[in-house]
């Protein structure tokens, strides 16, 4: 699956980390604690929530994905 949707200019969109609510959170989603991702992926993700850039590059990731880490977040 492509983490990327193609807008309407036909170019890629990354795909971005946004914090959510748990309670939002649906048993069908996907959900992840951030200590279950691969190493590359948990990095990617560490930096960013720690940083200002919500563009996320990670190869297990994908929109729809939720992580538990200190509080729940989506990747839209």
């Amino acid at each position: 699956m492509s983490r990327s949707d193609r807008s309407q200019s036909g170019a890629d969109a990354p795909a971005v980390v946004v914090e959510c609510d748990g309670e939002t959170v649906e048993a069908a989603d996907r959900v992840q604690h951030v200590d279950q991702l691969p190493p590359g992926d948990r990095q990617a993700f560490l930096d960013v929530v720690d940083g200002t850039d919500r563009a996320l590059d990670a190869t297990e990731l994908r929109p729809g994905d939720v992580v538990r880490y200190t509080e729940y977040y989506c990747v839209i």
